[in-house]
């Protein structure tokens, strides 16, 4: 599993407070249909609590993410990815 996907697992467990362990959930799993603490699916209010989560474990300004990236954990893994390809390198 890469490094990403590990974090974002993290990022959405802590966030929803889920009966899971990041373990559980399925690489391509849908996020839209995860439960959340409360055994509710993922709703809107849902995401923009994994965005922030998110923001802050990437330091990475998450305002116009496109609904399509939320689909699955595959896709969110490869736009969060990409943001962080993005961001320029300062030379050490």
């Amino acid at each position: 599993m890469s490094d990403t996907r590990s974090r974002i697992k993290n990022c959405i467990v802590r966030a929803l407070d889920m009966p899971l362990s990041p373990s559980d959930i399925p690489d391509s799993a849908e996020i839209l249909g995860l439960p959340t603490g409360s055994g509710a699916p993922v709703d809107s209010l849902a995401v923009l609590e994994i965005l922030v989560a998110l923001s802050s474990e990437f330091d990475l300004a998450l305002d116009d993410v496109p609904r399509e990236v939320f689909q699955d954990l595959d896709g969110l893994t490869l736009y969060i990815d990409h943001q962080l390809a993005a961001i320029p390198q300062v030379p050490a």
